[in-house]
């Protein structure tokens, strides 16, 4: 999914057509911009989608605001099983 940098969800773009308009600009140092705002280096970044998801959107925000074109999802490792542990980990000391 792309966003526009008018900051507007656009779907239904067709990436190929598009980038023969122009280039693209992507967000990145997604991990950069979440240890400035407390991730402990070597934290999973993807748990900060379930306990912070608005520190998340804000970041992806801001890319957007600086002009990017696509924003990419915050998934590093793509939920990983350290990630999964991690997460039933969490679940578990919260029931128990």
């Amino acid at each position: 999914m792309a966003v526009a940098n008018t900051g507007r969800m656009e779907t239904g773009i067709n990436v190929r057509d598009w980038i023969n308009d122009k280039i693209l600009i992507f967000d990145g140092a997604m991990g950069t911009m979440l240890q400035q705002r407390g991730l402990v280096p070597g934290a999973l970044p993807e748990l900060l989608n379930l306990t912070d998801p608005d520190t998340v959107a804000d970041i992806h925000r801001e890319y957007v605001l600086a002009g990017a074109d696509v924003i990419t999802a915050n998934t590093f490792r793509r939920m990983s099983s350290s990630c999964m542990e991690s997460i039933a980990s969490r679940r578990s000391l919260r029931r128990g």
